[in-house]
């Protein structure tokens, strides 16, 4: 993790398309929700708990009409309570209050200003605390299951509450488990992923400290790269068009 920047074709995105390739069966529009469900998890490593190392594992079963797959992530970093310690916006107490305020919309202590990226790195990639948020609704609505563990916290779809015992993990873990329809289009998921960060959007504005505008990474599964490629393809298209034009007004012969 210590190549890690922010922009395309980095460790983190490298990573999750090799983990979404062998979880998607070769199901091309699953690979694609996948890749970014993978990603905007191990994006949290890097970004927010100063760890240099984390730890996957990962399964899939393939079934008549879905495929289910289930990732699991762990890295020793800080966890979420002194990660949003770390920024003056925040002063969380308990590591409870800390993954539920984690998972609310806009909630971040990541970089969320341009000026503080490196040469190189692009403003998508800024922080807007958007990703666990839609990760774990997706969960709900693609019949899924998450465990998000921090410290001394353990989150569920039933609920946040202390890990039994007094137990305190050393870091973060978490698991994910979704069932993804093989007839699920690229575009009827986006629609849903836009769905929830509309509504998280709207959340936002009422929670102290919130972000209220989702980043490009996280409201979408746009490429940038391709949409970059297209608009140079069309850019050539339309000079070789208008520089052919002239060519043949003050050349006719050539075009003959």
């Amino acid at each position: 993790m210590d190549t890690y920047y922010r922009a395309e074709d980095n460790i983190v995105e490298n990573v999750s398309k090799k983990i979404s390739n062998v979880l998607s069966a070769g199901n091309d529009k699953v690979y694609r929700i996948l890749e970014y469900i993978i990603s905007e998890l191990f994006r949290n490593i890097p970004e927010h708990s100063q760890c240099l190392e984390g730890w996957h594992c990962s399964q899939h079963w393939v079934h008549d009409d879905y495929i289910e797959a289930e990732i699991a992530l762990i890295d020793y970093g800080r966890g979420f309570r002194e990660s949003l310690n770390s920024t003056s916006k925040f002063q969380v107490l308990d590591d409870v209050e800390a993954i539920r305020l984690a998972l609310e919309p806009g909630i971040t202590a990541g970089i969320v200003d341009k000026s503080h990226l490196r040469e190189g790195e692009k403003t998508e990639y800024l922080n807007s605390g958007y990703g666990l948020y839609a990760i774990t609704e997706l969960c709900k609505v693609l019949k899924g299951q998450y465990v998000i563990v921090s410290r001394g916290a353990i989150a569920t779809k039933n609920g946040i509450e202390y890990l039994r015992g007094n137990l305190v993990f050393p870091g973060t873990a978490i698991k994910i488990k979704l069932r993804i329809p093989n007839k699920l289009s690229y575009d009827t998921f986006n629609s849903i992923l836009q769905g929830i960060i509309k509504k998280g959007q709207h959340s936002s504005k009422s929670i102290k400290g919130a972000i209220n505008i989702a980043s490009p990474k996280s409201r979408s599964m746009v490429n940038y790269s391709l949409i970059i490629l297209l608009l140079l393809c069309g850019c050539i298209y339309i000079y070789t068009k208008v520089y052919g034009y002239f060519f043949s007004f003050w050349y006719p012969e050539r075009f003959t």
